[in-house]
């Protein structure tokens, strides 16, 4: 059988197949960026001057208050001081860098509050700037109520408790009254020191006993007592519940004055119960 040549290189010859280009890889090639030295060169650049930029910020964060405040702008003229029974412009000047004709650019008001409160008299200071020359300094001061005499020295306490001063003249503050007996360590004690303050307050507005007369006797049992040592008198109040049992001694003192006028003690530790002893009795 005879077979043509066509046929026969047909049939002995494999016919590759035709690769195509996937069109996800063309795409690829394409958008792969050629990196020349130019585009270098602009990175380079950017990124030096984002750093330089960076820099001149930190200097100028630095520097520039200080050379705003070594010029003649909005000279400090007045220092208004709020709040303060104990402080006023010379010893807020004092107590400060505040100093007046300085540039009030110059001004900290942070470190100020921070001098001011280092003082022991100042609970808290507020410092603002007015411009354009102009300080506001709001103070919150502590109010000294009783000393503490331990027999070596002298501690202020105030009207929340709280033991802030501590003095070697035990003669200073004569119209406070005075807490005397087992007073170590009291500093330790923040809320019987409270309770204290308050039973301090509570006897300067009582219309019967005269805060300022009479001192506080505390024992190590931390019972309380207050004395007279002008008429030679004792209350003793025991512990806890100090304005309770002062209202009941001011209540029953037109019995006790009709009644008992030369008494030496009373003893209102028992609840409702009073026990009051002349003097000379035993």
């Amino acid at each position: 059988m005879a077979t043509s040549l066509p046929s026969m290189a047909r049939a002995g010859t494999r016919r590759r197949p035709v690769r195509k280009n996937r069109p996800d890889r063309v795409n690829r090639k394409r958008s792969t960026p050629r990196f020349t030295g130019d585009a270098f060169i602009e990175e380079v650049y950017g990124t030096l001057s984002i750093f330089l930029l960076f820099f001149l910020l930190l200097v100028a964060a630095r520097f520039l208050p200080e050379a705003l405040a070594s010029l003649p702008l909005f000279p400090l003229r007045e220092i208004v001081v709020e709040g303060g029974d104990r402080f006023d412009e010379a010893r807020i000047l004092t107590l400060s860098d505040l100093c007046l004709g300085n540039s009030l650019l110059s001004v900290d008001p942070i470190r100020i509050e921070d001098q001011l409160s280092r003082n022991p008299w100042i609970r808290k200071a507020k410092v603002d700037r007015i411009w354009p020359n102009r300080i506001a300094v709001r103070l919150e001061e502590r109010r000294a109520v009783a000393a503490i005499d331990s027999g070596k020295e002298l501690a202020l306490l105030d009207e929340r408790g709280t033991i802030f001063l501590h003095l070697p003249d035990r003669t200073a503050f004569p119209t406070l009254p005075r807490i005397v007996g087992a007073v170590a360590g009291l500093e330790r004690e923040a809320h019987f020191m409270s309770k204290i303050a308050g039973l301090v307050l509570r006897l300067h507005d009582s219309p019967t006993l005269d805060g300022h007369r009479y001192a506080l006797h505390l024992d190590r049992d931390r019972s309380l007592t207050i004395l007279d040592p002008v008429e030679e008198r004792e209350i003793h109040l025991g512990r806890g519940a100090y304005e309770r049992k002062i209202e009941k001694f001011e209540n029953l003192w037109p019995k006790i004055e009709a009644e008992e006028p030369d008494f030496e003690f009373i003893d209102l530790s028992f609840g409702p119960r009073v026990v009051v002893r002349r003097k000379g009795a035993g």
